[in-house]
């Protein structure tokens, strides 16, 4: 069959439609590895092509047997949108991902069929159905897909690739913080690839950068020192990124040695707030924020920087909450932040209380951003919360303060690759929070 595999436009970031294959576009795109990871489930005999509406229009008129769609909630409803108008020519389309597997109700009006869960143990199935004429409404397997079966990513059906390439090592996260539907979606499973598998993926990538876009590389610490020590011997000469838990970052300094002498030059890491009875309230226990400083001290002692992912909008946070976090900020020296709002997204706990407190003020899902507000604070107004999420970016994005992060990362590492990327994801982040904040220096 002729398969297209589509991953809707998101509708905000760094990069626009007008920035497609300049300069720009690959060095502030990160690789989209959902498309590719799907492909990887077709057999061979199948002709696939993937298509990135961030990269590329869809051209509407060309037939195909089948159509897949993948989307995160914000997506969704471009989504929709989509498969409608496949629909509408007589094509079979098939909507997976977080949001139909939270919503698939929802998703099978726009679909003539939906993928719950993962694609491995179903996607093959579902195609000979096709070829058959009896698809079935709803795609949904018992199973976890055994470790060892996950497939490399099919790179060589990627057409536009940024600066960094990327792949995953593990899947899925057994923590239970009410925001997150990576948590819902994998019901809190955590598997482990064969080392072995994953060295032999870096091998085949090119780009140097490489992201490794597991939710958590430090939930099983063996097996990550063990990745780390085998990426060690191979000699692989890749520079990458990884996300982490701070407890342990900031605690492992074996783990620290290891990942830097691996190439690790930055982990990514939710500390999501300075406030203690937030953390507690969305169940993120093990972040202390009395011990933040010396484990944000520990990295950067270690060589490796620091991207802090923070939320506002808790239950439990005050309209104070944005000047303590710009005051941490700069006391902890904190070499890149990400700043959202919380967003109640389908199929976590913090979406079912919200609905159930009728504190949800739009279900339109294209405002699921992370960026605007979609419930109801319960210690703010929406206008407050959004206001200060805005400041805190704005002010941390500032053209001055990103020079003094710039010459303070000669106090981390002075490693060439740290020194580079850096300032730039600084200049894409300051590019995202202009546009969906909409404000000037």
């Amino acid at each position: 069959m002729n398969i297209l595999l589509i991953q809707p436009r998101m509708g905000h970031g760094p990069v626009t439609e007008e920035d497609r294959g300049t300069l720009r576009a690959k060095l502030f795109t990160n690789p989209s590895l959902t498309l590719p990871a799907v492909a990887a489930c077709i057999p061979k005999e199948h002709t696939v092509t993937l298509l990135d509406e961030h990269n590329e229009d869809i051209d509407f008129s060309r037939k195909y047997d089948l159509v897949g769609i993948s989307c995160f909630t914000m997506f969704a409803m471009r989504a929709y949108e989509i498969a409608d108008e496949f629909r509408k020519q007589g094509t079979p389309v098939v909507l997976g991902g977080y949001h139909p597997t939270a919503l698939p109700k929802e998703a099978k009006q726009h679909a003539d069929s939906v993928v719950i869960g993962e694609a491995e143990l179903t996607l093959p199935c579902l195609l000979d159905d096709v070829e058959q004429g009896k698809l079935k409404p709803y795609y949904r397997t018992k199973a976890w897909v055994k470790p060892e079966d996950i497939a490399p990513l099919r790179r060589d059906l990627v057409q536009y690739r940024p600066l960094t390439d990327g792949l995953f090592a593990t899947r899925g996260c057994p923590r239970h913080c009410d925001f997150c539907s990576i948590t819902c979606f994998f019901n809190h499973t955590y598997r482990c690839r064969p080392i072995e598998n994953v060295i032999e993926e870096l091998k085949s990538i090119s780009s140097k950068f490489v992201l490794l876009h597991d939710a958590n590389l430090t939930i099983d610490i063996d097996y990550s020192k063990a990745l780390f020590k085998a990426m060690i011997r191979e000699r692989l000469n890749k520079r990458w990124l990884a996300n982490g838990n701070i407890y342990t970052l900031g605690n492992d300094v074996e783990f620290l040695r290891l990942a830097r002498e691996a190439g690790c030059i930055s982990w990514t890491i939710g500390i999501e707030s300075v406030s203690q009875q937030s953390l507690n309230g969305v169940k993120k226990f093990d972040n202390k924020v009395e011990h933040y400083e010396q484990w944000i001290k520990n990295i950067h002692k270690n060589g490796m920087t620091i991207t802090g992912l923070f939320m506002f909008g808790f239950d439990e946070d005050t309209p104070d909450i944005f000047d303590k976090t710009l005051e941490a900020l700069y006391k902890w020296e904190i070499d890149r932040a990400e700043f959202s709002i919380l967003t109640p997204l389908p199929g976590t706990p913090v979406y079912d209380k919200m609905e159930k407190e009728g504190r949800l003020l739009t279900k339109d899902w294209s405002q699921y951003t992370q960026t605007k507000v979609v419930f109801q604070p319960k210690n703010m107004t929406p206008e407050e919360l959004y206001e200060g999420t805005r400041r805190v970016a704005r002010e941390f994005y500032k053209p001055w303060n990103i020079i003094k992060r710039s010459a303070n990362l000669m106090k981390v590492s002075l490693n060439p690759s740290t020194m580079l990327f850096m300032p730039l994801a600084d200049l894409s982040m300051r590019a995202w929070y202009k546009r969906d904040y909409s404000f000037e220096d």
